[in-house]
């Protein structure tokens, strides 16, 4: 029986923060899933520390050169099994509770594409700085169904969203191998610009963690 969903997890020298990310997968009140991880040839021990989990949902798979992380998550959507198509940087972490959420809305709703918001947080605190939303002065109680417009206008290309599997592979799109940033951006905006429907939760699930270095 294959997975509901495959959470793809690009990785590249975050030895300090791949458990903690790799485990907030592993905590998840939603169960049904398989951890796709591309590591992009790191230098430090990332890799060793992806092997010490145990669980045979975790699939490992090693770049042969380093090829950036559009290059990791197209590689990973390929290998993916499951319905739904979950993103998660390799240095930021979840809620225990955001698959189950987000499935779900997807499933009520019958759209193609499930955001939520995401707090902010500094590396080394524990408090979370804000949240993209009140960032945005984006103000809404309910779940909320937004226009490619919307998309640009609040700068929401850095939520991470899960994706229907179907709808990327029939629509033939995939993340641009060729940018070095703003990759999420123009993967979401093709994706509407296909007649994706785009739902946005109003909580934040997801913590994006705010780091010297990071992409």
């Amino acid at each position: 029986m294959n997975p509901t969903v495959s959470v793809i997890i690009p990785t590249y020298n975050v030895e300090a923060y791949i458990k903690e990310t790799i485990q907030s997968v592993l905590n998840q009140t939603y169960q049904n899933f398989e951890i796709i991880i591309v590591d992009d040839c790191s230098t430090d021990g990332t890799v060793n520390v992806i092997k010490q989990f145990q669980d045979t949902r975790i699939n490992l798979f090693l770049n042969e050169k380093n090829s950036g992380p559009s290059y990791s998550r197209n590689k990973a959507i390929n290998l993916a099994k499951g319905e739904w198509i979950a993103i998660l940087d390799s240095d930021d972490w979840w809620d225990r509770a955001r698959l189950e959420k987000m499935i779900q809305m997807g499933q009520d709703y019958n759209v193609n594409i499930v955001c939520d918001d995401m707090y902010f947080i500094l590396d080394g605190e524990t408090r979370p700085l804000k949240t993209k939303f009140s960032e945005s002065n984006w103000d809404i109680n309910n779940p909320t169904l937004i226009s490619i417009q919307q998309l640009i206008d609040y700068d929401f290309g850095i939520l991470q969203p899960i994706f229907q599997k179907e709808f990327i592979i029939q629509n033939n799109l995939k993340y641009r191998e060729n940018l070095g940033y703003s990759e999420d951006f123009i993967l979401m905006i093709e994706c509407m610009l296909n007649n994706a429907e785009v739902i946005v939760l109003t909580e934040p699930l997801y913590y994006y963690r705010l780091r010297k270095g990071s992409l």
